[in-house]
Order: C-alpha cells, then structure tokens, then sequence
C-alpha cells in the first residue's frame, strides 16, 4: 500500500528529475553559446589579425616605393647634373676647336666667302661687317676688295675674341635688322640641338641609363 511519504517521495523525484533536466539543457545551451561565442571572437580576432597584417603589408609597400621613389629621383638629379657637365665640357670643346679653326688659312678663305655670298642676299647698298679684332686686322682688305666687287659700301667694326670667337655680323646701316652668324652665337644658338644628339648617343652607348 502506498503511502503519503511514497507518494511525497514519487513527486519529489519527478519535480527533482524535471529540475535536473532543465538544469542539464539550461546549462548545455549555455555551453553551445559560450562555444559560439568564443568561435565568434576567434574568427573576430583573427580577421583583425589578417587587416592589420594586410595593413601593415600596405604600409611596408607604401615606404618601399616611397624609398624607391626618392632613390629615382635623386640619381635622376645626378644623371642631369652629369649630363649638363658633358654638355658643357662638349659646348667649350667645340668653341675651343673652333678658336683653333679661326687660326687656319681656310678659315681666312672662308669668312670671306661667306661674307660676299651675305652681300648679295642683301637688298642694302650701305652695310655694316662686324668681326672681330684679329680678324679686321688680318682680311679688312679682302672684305672690301669683296665688297666693291658686290657693289656694297661697308663700315666694319670688331668685337674681342671673346664675344664672337670668328664669323661675322651683318647689319644695314640704319641697324634694323641683324644677320649674326659669329660662330660663339651659331654654337649657342644649337645647343639644344647639340644635347639632344650627345644624349641620344649616351643612351645608344648604354650610358646614363641608371635603373633601380
């Protein structure tokens, strides 16, 4: 026969069996999200951990080209700075050649020359020859002798050496307009021209072509 304390005793069990249930589901429940949590905040984590190492790759590449950038640019500076030298050693080279030529007897045959062929592209009778002062000395009776000849009247002044280095300067007597063609201005006048060709020949030699 089954007594109140059984039957106490019966739903003790049962309520104490439910509660455990409950206790074990609240408690695996609580467990599964701890779990999901924390895979959560491994994945949170690492993901942090791959952009700032996606960062910091971004940022090492940045100073990389930065460095390179710099580097370039200061051989760059030195790659024109040499240029310019070689410029100016070949510009003085060839004025040094050219005082040289300026000393020869064809140079004599030459200015003269050219100077009569100048006369008779001129419509002006009255003309003024510049040259310079070693020149005047040396052919001033050729160039009047040449002068006559083209039926040209002209006064010839001279400059130093210094400001032609040979050739000469033709102007009307009113000086209203100027046919230079003294060699330091025909020189000058070309060295653009004179650098495009010795640094394309630099670079045709496999020179001057500094990479990094």
């Amino acid at each position: 026969m089954t007594t109140i304390k059984d039957k106490l005793d019966i739903f003790r069990k049962l309520i104490y069996e439910q509660e455990e249930e409950k206790y074990k589901k609240s408690l695996e429940d609580l467990e599964e999200r701890i779990r999901n949590l924390v895979e959560s905040k491994k994945l949170e984590i690492k993901k942090k951990q791959e952009e700032l190492a996606e960062r910091e790759a971004l940022l090492k590449e940045a100073e990389k080209n930065r460095i390179i950038s710099e580097k370039r640019q200061e051989l760059n500076s030195k790659l024109l700075l040499k240029r310019e030298e070689i410029l100016e050693d070949l510009i003085a080279s060839l004025k040094e050649k050219a005082i040289i030529f300026t000393l020869t007897d064809e140079y004599g045959d030459l200015l003269v020359r050219n100077i009569s062929e100048a006369f008779l592209k001129v419509d002006d009778i009255d003309l003024v020859i510049t040259i310079t002062e070693e020149d005047k000395e040396k052919f001033e009776a050729s160039l009047l002798k040449a002068a006559k000849k083209c039926k040209k009247n002209i006064t010839i002044d001279s400059l130093p050496k210094t400001k032609m280095i040979g050739g000469f300067i033709l102007t009307d007597k009113d000086r209203t307009y100027n046919i230079d063609n003294s060699y330091k201005t025909i020189i000058d006048e070309n060295r653009y021209e004179i650098g495009k060709r010795l640094y394309k020949a630099l670079e045709e030699a496999g020179d001057f072509q500094w990479k990094i």
